[in-house]
């Protein structure tokens, strides 16, 4: 399968960014020969998807590869395999963990990319099949023993003549700004053919760049607040990530019963009683498993709502594991200044305010 993936090109470019405004980029790539990269929702309509993939594939030109991202996959694996073998999506990129629910990866008929950040990592996806790797153009040379292709991310001009000059195959521009230097010509040509100058612009532009949020003692990488999402999906994986990313990752109070930690007693599988629902000790055992995923970056906040069961012993729980942060609604929380203490505050007045 890597020989079919990589036969025909001396080199190839794969997407690496999302344009804004209507420009289509994974059209756009195709039909300049590249390799275009459309992502997965986290929960896809499998019948959706399918007509995104078969309208892109109508772009493809010479070269061009059409893949499918699937690091965002949270659900409907089998759906989504169907539909990327029904529209002759070339190659599918994951991540080298899989969770139980994305086993099925590893015996579909489809070359697999591998994004890696280590050895370790990429160790791990050879002995699951990977068809090639992608990965840091400063890890390639490191990777080349794997005997492997490797794509190389690059976010600038000397990243990317790094990649390259370590044996890359192929190149990930992560910026626009890479499609001015010298290391993408002919293929820059070919992707600024045919589109109007207002498009130009919009690819140019690329994601854009956003400012820092500050507050108080939290000094963020992005304004981007995850929102806290119930039973299960917003829990120590998804906040930890966010957070992880420079952001604020909320985990979710209501149902924390669910959670594997939890000791609640049970009644055909689900938490029995309302004190079993949301119990305290389940939510500061996510809490400091998302803080622990963060590594010390972005922020790890909790949404509680003011209706739950058990509130005020909930934002006590919170505030002990280390919360960063509490978003509450669904009602006005009056009683959360008091409930909340002196402990916070005080954490927060032992950082200096941030200059407006």
């Amino acid at each position: 399968m890597a020989k079919y993936l990589f036969a025909d090109d001396a080199s190839a470019v794969l997407q690496g960014w999302q344009a804004p405004g209507a420009l289509d980029l994974s059209a756009t790539f195709l039909r300049a020969g590249g390799w275009a990269l459309p992502r997965t929702e986290a929960f896809p309509d499998a019948a959706r998807l399918k007509e995104r993939l078969q309208e892109l594939a109508a772009s493809v030109r010479g070269n061009a590869k059409l893949g499918l991202d699937l690091r965002g996959l949270r659900g409907g694996t089998d759906g989504v395999l169907a539909a990327a073998r029904e529209a002759g999506v070339a190659f599918l990129l994951h991540t080298a963990e899989l969770p139980p629910a994305m086993q099925a990866l590893l015996g579909i008929n489809v070359p697999r990319i591998v994004a890696v950040a280590n050895e370790e990592e990429a160790s791990q996806a050879r002995a699951q099949g990977a068809s090639a790797l992608l990965a840091p153009a400063d890890k390639v040379q490191s990777l080349n023993h794997h005997g492997l292709p490797i794509l190389a991310i690059a976010e600038n001009e000397a990243q990317a003549r790094q990649g390259m000059e370590a044996g890359a195959f192929a190149l990930q521009p992560r910026s626009p700004v890479l499609l001015d230097e010298p290391s993408l010509p002919q293929f820059t040509s070919r992707l600024m053919e045919g589109l109007d100058r207002t498009d130009q612009m919009l690819l140019r532009k690329g994601p854009g760049n956003m400012s820092r949020l500050r507050i108080r003692n939290l000094d963020l990488s992005y304004p981007i607040q995850q929102g806290g999402m119930g039973v299960g999906v917003s829990w120590e994986g998804l906040a930890g990530a966010v957070a992880r990313e420079g952001c604020v990752g909320l985990v979710s109070a209501i149902g924390t019963g669910y959670h594997p930690s939890a000791r609640s007693p049970q009644r055909f599988g689900r938490p029995d009683g309302t004190s079993s629902l949301n119990p305290p000790e389940a939510l500061a055992t996510i809490l400091h498993a998302a803080l622990e995923r963060a590594e010390g970056r972005g922020a790890v906040g909790v949404n509680i709502l003011c209706a739950i069961e058990g509130y005020e012993a909930t934002v006590r729980a919170a505030v002990a594991a280390g919360a960063q942060m509490i978003v509450s609604g669904a009602g006005l929380p009056l009683a959360l200044p008091g409930y909340v203490g002196m402990r916070m505050w005080r954490w927060c007045r032992s950082f200096p305010p941030h200059a407006p």
